[in-house]
């Protein structure tokens, strides 16, 4: 707007301060929530403690590409909701606790019902107890690393006879992976892949599959191996 006013060849501007405001009808505040709430979130496993409510969509997601996604699911013809981007950004930012950092969320099936366990318990006492019992997993985790670190110290000492094999799941993946705001909360096909890592030939070997092919679990993880 600036550069136009300052290349035009008018010698006084229209001062353009006040004027028609659009206006904020309540029930596209509750088209707009309804909208953002249809993407699918995921939560973070790792960052509870930072962001204990926080949920992470889509990495290749904005706002913009949400707002934009919001004006063409609403249009009317040539009409677009009476929606400014400011708008959109505002409810975005108050009503939810979302980000597009992608998150980590290497679980496992007792953290997974143990948060259910949290989420839904009927006492502040079951809660305690169902924390406690989160906690004490992680920590039996953090040590099961530190096993991992010190095994591979051990095939790394001359004429050693041990061999230290590392294997997970990786995060889902889902296709096709489009920028079309529609894809995100339509069914894609989701794709899994497991990483095997030899640690004494520093070779990493990759098993990919689909969810029509095989789910994730021991039968699937023992054919990889």
């Amino acid at each position: 707007m600036l550069s136009e006013i300052f290349f035009s060849n008018d010698v006084s501007v229209k001062d353009r301060r006040g004027g028609k405001r659009q206006r904020r009808e309540p029930q596209w505040k509750e088209k707009i929530i309804e909208y953002i709430k249809s993407i699918p979130a995921q939560e973070s496993h790792y960052s509870r403690n930072d962001a204990p409510n926080r949920k992470y969509l889509p990495t290749e997601l904005s706002v913009v590409k949400l707002y934009k996604g919001f004006l063409e699911k609403h249009r009317d013809g040539s009409t677009k909701p009476p929606v400014s981007r400011q708008w959109f950004n505002e409810i975005f930012l108050t009503e939810f606790n979302l980000s597009f950092k992608p998150p980590r969320v290497d679980t496992c099936p007792t953290c997974d019902s143990s948060k259910i366990e949290i989420d839904t318990a009927p006492t502040e006492v079951v809660k305690d107890l169902a924390k406690q019992k989160l906690d004490f997993h992680h920590k039996q985790a953090e040590m099961a690393r530190k096993l991992i670190n010190n095994d591979g110290a051990d095939f790394r000492c001359p004429n050693s006879d041990v061999r230290v094999v590392q294997f997970d799941l990786q995060q889902h993946m889902y296709l096709p992976t489009l920028t079309h705001t529609q894809m995100y909360y339509s069914r894609q096909l989701a794709f899994v892949n497991m990483g095997i890592h030899l640690e004494d030939e520093g070779k990493g070997i990759m098993f990919l599959w689909n969810e029509t092919v095989g789910q994730k679990g021991s039968n699937e993880i023992a054919s990889c191996l």
